[in-house]
């Protein structure tokens, strides 16, 4: 069983227990697991941490980046369709990659189209805050790089890529793309300011210690470097109204939940200064019809398509509160999205 320090890493507060023996509701593992939460920053953590082997466990074949499929769809780049020339032009005029189009006018159409919330989200394969501006030789280094369908989509952009996945089975597929995919950072054979960006999507949270994470990613970063991290959100409104129905705590896999002032605490500890902080609520509609769905199984025995009917709406009307919200209230979404940058300067010595 891993020591696990009752204070909390990001502020220093003692923790107070928040839940015990939570069950394994996504993937129905006999694994339960006990939580402690910070009364200061509100960051959550598993404790006891459990052991590598019974982690090891709760990775079921069922999960989900076992699949080949899961992930960003691969882009085609024949730029044939009108579609794919919509992409060229926006990843050309607003993230500067290059132009896939002599027609003089494709940077000015692009910025134009770029300003349609919709084209914009399709013309980055909807990874928001994961997708970076281009770098000329850029290279690019995914923490928890899962099947590697994001490495695969940012491969054929133009970056040079390596992804970190302890998880065999989903290294295997993505290996199997013929992707660089090592088992962990500790086998990572680059020095300082080895990448341009690094990413981690919905990874951090599975991490034994995220502290020691982002001061390694310090390291690896050139100056200017950015690091590009999605988590869920124990401080936004699905984990206030569902508390332990909420999936984005899915014990027992997740062994931190952060809120955006924990994450930035975390953040700025390994001298990366924050550039992005916000909230989302692209996963709330999901995350609630699953809390409810949960909620009348466990509450009530009940299961069945009225059932999952109801949940349908109420993740349907969660979304719509936080879409209202989130103006009000930057942090009520269900995702923390957070972009933060390496400093060009080295820092100034103590002496």
């Amino acid at each position: 069983m891993e020591p696990v320090a009752t204070d909390c890493i990001a502020c220093g507060s003692k923790g107070e227990a928040l839940y015990t023996a939570l069950p394994d509701r996504m993937y129905g593992t006999s694994v339960r697991a006990d939580y402690h939460a910070c009364p200061r920053c509100g960051l959550i953590w598993q404790h006891p941490q459990l052991d590598p082997e019974q982690l090891a466990n709760a990775y079921t074949a069922a999960f989900y980046t076992h699949s080949a499929s899961a992930g960003p769809p691969p882009p085609s780049y024949s730029l044939r369709g009108l579609r794919d020339r919509v992409r060229s032009w926006i990843l050309h005029s607003r993230f500067g990659y290059p132009a896939d189009s002599s027609w003089a006018g494709s940077r000015a159409m692009g910025r134009l189209l770029s300003l349609v919330p919709s084209f914009r989200s399709r013309a980055t394969h909807r990874l928001g805050v994961l997708f970076p501006p281009f770098a000329p030789g850029g290279r690019l280094l995914d923490v928890g790089c899962g099947n590697g369908r994001y490495l695969e989509v940012m491969r054929g952009l133009g970056w040079a890529v390596t992804g970190v996945e302890p998880d065999a089975e989903a290294a295997g597929i993505a290996r199997a793309r013929g992707l660089s995919v090592l088992a962990n950072l500790q086998e990572l054979d680059a020095g300082p300011a080895a990448y341009h960006v690094i990413t981690s999507n919905h990874a951090v949270e599975h991490m034994t210690d995220p502290l020691e994470f982002f001061r390694r990613a310090e390291v690896l970063l050139v100056p200017g470097g950015t690091i590009r991290i999605a988590v869920p959100n124990g401080g936004g409104l699905g984990h206030r109204w569902f508390g332990p129905f909420w999936p984005g705590l899915d014990p027992p896999r997740h062994l931190w939940t952060f809120t955006p002032r924990a994450l930035a605490a975390l953040v700025e500890k390994a001298r990366l200064s924050v550039e992005t902080l916000a909230t989302s609520s692209r996963l709330a509609s999901g995350f609630s019809a699953v809390s409810a769905r949960a909620w009348f199984r466990d509450r009530f025995g009940i299961e069945g398509g009225a059932v999952w009917m109801a949940s349908l709406v109420v993740g349907r009307l969660v979304q719509g509160a936080e879409g209202l919200a989130r103006p009000l209230f930057p942090g009520a979404g269900e995702e923390i999205c957070l972009v933060a940058r390496k400093s060009f300067a080295p820092p100034a010595s103590s002496g």
